[in-house]
């Protein structure tokens, strides 16, 4: 039996005690892996990109992109009760006063 790789626990004494019972068997915890926090992406500038020398696919591409994005905004906004210019406003100047 090879299963020097695995660590601890996993010796060929060890399984054969979990097998019969006389041990009890504790899988090894994988490290939890913490998700990255939300970027910011802005609006792709497609005219911009389209001078660069994009092509109709890239273009195809970016109005999904910006579409999407746009659907993100307006989801966050209407969660956070955002959707009136004067409430964002405020919002916006508590936030950079708290900063």
């Amino acid at each position: 039996a090879r299963l020097d790789s695995l660590g601890e626990g996993y010796t060929l004494e060890d399984l054969l005690a979990v097998l019969t019972g006389k041990k009890e068997h504790t899988p090894r915890q994988k490290p939890a892996m913490q998700a990255d926090p939300p970027k910011v992406n802005l609006l792709v500038d497609i005219q911009a990109k389209l001078k660069a020398g994009k092509g109709a696919g890239y273009v195809r591409w970016a109005k999904v992109f910006n579409l999407k994005q746009m659907a993100q905004t307006m989801n966050y906004l209407t969660e956070h009760n955002l959707l009136e210019y004067a409430v964002l406003e405020e919002k916006a100047a508590a936030a950079t006063a708290h900063h």
